[in-house]
């Protein structure tokens, strides 16, 4: 059996999707699987406990002696921010589940997430009179692209880090010039991860009817890439250091923001699998574009199914 499946209780295929992506993340796995408690599991607190039910779950995986497995332990003890255990038949948010786990891992492992997954923004406003820096750093463990308005990942991570003119009516206050004067305003990536994690914004606000929608527009992304043009290290000719990063794997989400389901395509560098709760299958990367880039199929319609988290590694 080469891999083994997850039990969906009802509404936890966003749960099996970011379990199966990051079990096939082998650093990530092994140090899951290498971790030590100090205590008795009596003993362990909320966060350790996610961790501790975590553990069993990529250890049956790894044993691969078992078709399927649960998950119903894990859910027991996972509360959301509000203090409440999952419930296994209600969907959550896979990019928000994910951020509360992420929390709760690197809280119970002293820092496992921000070494694997974990990055640094640089927020900066630059002085155009006297050059001065105001910057101000922000830890990620994924980021978000804009969807609306954007038709591939290159075109939207260059608007993440857009240039903004402080100007006019709008100018900045420098402490060190001490008056109002011109100024750029931007957001770039000072420290990039391991792995880099992108959330596509698919989920929108529709104001006139006050409900949440899903974009299925066009929006393409690429297998292979390189970053460096996003960070600071472009900008600095001594920094050489290796910004070329591969697609590792993909959550798509299928249906609408109400009715929708998640699965997990995984690049295991001989072939990508499928990882759809309990139905494991290979996947050609042939159909990529028409399978997760959205937009409309050739009777005009609109896809419902579309990439929502991508998963890059650095080579």
């Amino acid at each position: 059996m080469e891999y083994v499946g997850l039990r969906n209780h009802g509404g936890t295929g966003y749960l099996n999707s970011i379990f199966q992506q990051l079990f096939m993340e082998k650093e990530f796995r092994e140090t899951i699987l290498n971790f030590t408690f100090s205590k008795q599991k009596e003993q362990l607190n909320e966060n350790e406990l996610v961790l501790y039910e975590l553990k069993n779950i990529f250890h049956i995986l790894a044993k691969k002696q078992v078709e399927f497995t649960e998950t119903l332990e894990f859910c027991k003890v996972f509360k959301d921010w509000e203090g409440n255990p999952i419930n296994p038949r209600a969907v959550m948010d896979c990019s928000e589940f994910m951020s509360m786990l992420f929390d709760k891992l690197d809280s119970a492992s002293k820092g496992i997430i921000k070494n694997l997954f974990g990055g640094t923004i640089s927020h900066q406003i630059v002085c155009r009179e006297g050059n001065h820096i105001n910057e101000r750093e922000e830890s990620f463990f994924s980021i978000s692209l804009d969807v609306r308005g954007q038709t591939s990942f290159l075109g939207s991570f260059s608007k993440f880090c857009e240039t903004e003119m402080l100007e006019g009516e709008n100018q900045y206050y420098c402490d060190s010039c001490g008056k109002k004067v011109d100024a750029t305003k931007r957001q770039i990536i000072k420290k990039m991860p391991k792995n880099l994690i992108v959330h596509l914004k698919r989920y929108d606000f529709d104001y006139n009817t006050f409900q949440r929608i899903k974009l299925n527009s066009y929006f393409e992304f690429p297998l292979e890439t390189n970053l460096k043009k996003f960070t600071l290290q472009n900008e600095n000719q001594n920094q050489n250091e290796n910004l070329n990063f591969t697609l590792h794997g993909i959550i798509v989400h299928k249906g609408t923001v109400n009715a929708g389901q998640n699965y997990s395509i995984i690049n295991t560098k001989e072939k990508w699998i499928k990882f759809d709760d309990k139905k494991i299958s290979e996947y050609s990367t042939a159909d990529i574009d028409q399978d997760f880039y959205g937009g409309l199929d050739k009777n005009n319609k609109e896809k419902m199914q579309s990439a929502y988290i991508l998963f890059y590694k650095k080579n």
